[in-house]
C-alpha cells in the first residue's frame, strides 16, 4: 500500500479494512453505518418547488471519516472520527447558491456530531438525518440564511 508510509501510518492503514471486491448491501439493514471502514458518505439531492412556484435544488451530505482505528477501550476523549457535512441550496430562479460546510471533532463539545445506528440518525451540528415512520427518512438542516425540513418517502 503505497499511501501508507512510516510506522504509525502503516499501523493505521493495516487496521482499517480496505474494500477490494464488491460487498453485498442489504438495504435498509446496511444503509447507515459501517464503522469498520475508514470513509463513508450519505448524499441527499433533490429538486423543490415553493408554494409560489419558485424552483430550488438542494444537497445535504454527511461524510464521517475515521482518523484512527477503533480501540478496544472506549473513552470519551479518544479522537477517532472526524465528521464533515455540506448543505447547499440553489435558488434556480434567483440565480443564487447558498452553502454551509461544517467539520467537527465530536469530543469538543461532546455529542455535536455522530452516527446513532439504533435510531437511524446521522448529525453534525444543525444538519441531521433520522428515521421517520416506516421507511421514511427525515432531513433537517438549519443555516443562518435558510432551513430545510423534508420527509423522504420510499
Amino acid at each position: 500500500m503505497g499511501r501508507c508510509r512510516g510506522a504509525s501510518a502503516a499501523a493505521y492503514c493495516g487496521a482499517i479494512p480496505h474494500v477490494h471486491a464488491v460487498i453485498p448491501l442489504r438495504i435498509p439493514a446496511r444503509s447507515l453505518n459501517h464503522p469498520d471502514f475508514q470513509n463513508e458518505w450519505w448524499y441527499y439531492t433533490g429538486n423543490l418547488k415553493s408554494a409560489d412556484g419558485r424552483r430550488f435544488g438542494f444537497e445535504l451530505t454527511f461524510l464521517p471519516a475515521s482518523r484512527q482505528p477503533r480501540s478496544h477501550q472506549d473513552s470519551a476523549w479518544e479522537v477517532r472520527d472526524l465528521y464533515l457535512a455540506h448543505l447547499a441550496l440553489s435558488d434556480l430562479d434567483g440565480g443564487k447558491v447558498l452553502s454551509h460546510v461544517t467539520h467537527t471533532n465530536p469530543i469538543l463539545p461532546p455529542g455535536i456530531a455522530g452516527v446513532k445506528e439504533s435510531r437511524g440518525r446521522v448529525w453534525n451540528e444543525q444538519l441531521a438525518r433520522s428515521n421517520g415512520h416506516g421507511t421514511d427518512q427525515e432531513l433537517k438542516a438549519v443555516d443562518e440564511l435558510f432551513e430545510l425540513h423534508l420527509t423522504l418517502h420510499t
